[in-house]
C-alpha cells in the first residue's frame, strides 16, 4: 500500500513471532520431560515406602515374640527385690507409727495379698495385656468393617489415585497441555505424600502397640515398691491409650478408604482432567491424612490426661 508516494511496512506487533513459538516448544517439552522424570521418581519412592512399612512392621512383630521370654524373668527379679524393700519400709513406718498388732496383722496381709496379685499379673502378663489391646482393636474393626489394615494397602491406595491422575493427563497429551501436566504431577505427588503420612501414622502404632504388649513386661517389675509403683501405673494407662489410638485409626482409616476408592473411581468417570476435579481429590486426601493424625492423638489425650490406676497409692496403703 502506497500513502504519499511511500510504502508502508507491516507494523511490528504483526510481524510473526518465529522465536517465541520455538520457545513455547522447547517449555512445552520441557515440562514433558520433568513431568515424566516426577512421575519415574515419586512411583519408585513409592514402592521403596511400601517396602520398608511392610518391613518394619513384619521386623517388630517378629521380635516382639521373644521380648516377653527374655524380660520377663529381669521384671520378676527386680520385683522381688522391690517387694522385699517395700516391705522393709513397711514394717519401719508400723513400728514408729506404733500400730497396734492387729492393725499391723491385718495391713501386712493386705500387702501380701496385693503383692502376690501384682506378682500374679507379671507372670501372666502376657495373656492379659495383650487381651486388653486386641479388644480395642476389634471394636475397631468391628465398628468400620474391616478384617485388617496394613501400611502396604494405604500406600497401594495412594498410588491408585496418582495412576488415575497420570491416565487422564496422558489423554490429554502431555504436549498439548503442560499446565495440566503440571497440576496432575504435582497433585498426584500431594496424594502420595498424604497417604504416605497416613501410612506412617499406622506403622507407628502397630509398633508401639508391639512394645506395649510385649517389651513392657519389663515395667511391671517396679510395681511391688511404693516409689517405683507409678512407673508401672504410667505404663498401664500408655498401654490403655495405644488400645485406643489403634480404635480410632482403624475407624478412620476403614471409612477414609472407602471414601478414597470413589475418589479413583471417579479420576476414572472423567473424560478428561477437570482442575476442579483434581483439586477435590488433592483436598481430601489432605484432610484425610490430617484426620488419621490428629483425631486418635486429641482423643486419647484428653481420655486419658490425669488418669491413673491409683497403683502406688495402693501399694503404699497408709
Amino acid at each position: 500500500m502506497t500513502v504519499y508516494g511511500t510504502t508502508s511496512q507491516p507494523a511490528p506487533h504483526q510481524r510473526p513471532r518465529r522465536g517465541s513459538s520455538r520457545l513455547a516448544h522447547v517449555a512445552r517439552w520441557g515440562l514433558a520431560v520433568l513431568g515424566g522424570l516426577a512421575v519415574a521418581l515419586v512411583l519408585a519412592e513409592a514402592a521403596a515406602a511400601q517396602e520398608v512399612a511392610g518391613d518394619l512392621t513384619n521386623e517388630f512383630r517378629l521380635a516382639a515374640g521373644d521380648w516377653v521370654a527374655r524380660l520377663r524373668p529381669l521384671a520378676q527379679r527386680t520385683f522381688a527385690l522391690l517387694a522385699g524393700i517395700e516391705f522393709a519400709v513397711s514394717a519401719a513406718v508400723w513400728g514408729l507409727k506404733r500400730e497396734t498388732f492387729d492393725g499391723v496383722l491385718g495391713q501386712f496381709f493386705l500387702k501380701v495379698a496385693l503383692v502376690s496379685f501384682l506378682f500374679m499379673c507379671l507372670t501372666f502378663f502376657d495373656t492379659w495385656i495383650p487381651a486388653i489391646v486386641t479388644s480395642f482393636v476389634t471394636a475397631g474393626q468391628t465398628a468400620a468393617g474391616v478384617a485388617e489394615l496394613n501400611p502396604t494397602e494405604v500406600l497401594e491406595l495412594g498410588l491408585d489415585l496418582y495412576g488415575g491422575m497420570m491416565e487422564q493427563m496422558m489423554g490429554l497429551g502431555m504436549l498439548l497441555d503442560p499446565a495440566a501436566t503440571f497440576a496432575a504431577v504435582w497433585g498426584g505427588f500431594v496424594i502420595l505424600i498424604a497417604f504416605g503420612v497416613i501410612a506412617a501414622q499406622l506403622v507407628i502404632l502397630l509398633i508401639e502397640s508391639y512394645i506395649a504388649v510385649t517389651a513392657g513386661v519389663f515395667f511391671l517389675g517396679f510395681a511391688a515398691f511404693r516409689g517405683t509403683a507409678s512407673f508401672t501405673d504410667r505404663y498401664l494407662v500408655w498401654a490403655v491409650g495405644v488400645g485406643v489410638r489403634l480404635f480410632l485409626i482403624y475407624l478412620i482409616i476403614g471409612i477414609g478408604m472407602g471414601v478414597a476408592e470413589t475418589w479413583t473411581a471417579y479420576l476414572a468417570d472423567i473424560g478428561s482432567l477437570d482442575y476442579f476435579a483434581a483439586f477435590r481429590v488433592v483436598m481430601g486426601a489432605l484432610v484425610f491424612a490430617l484426620v488419621a493424625v490428629i483425631i486418635p492423638n486429641r482423643t486419647a489425650n484428653y481420655l486419658l490426661n490425669g488418669a491413673s490406676f491409683g497403683l502406688a497409692e495402693a501399694v503404699k496403703m497408709r
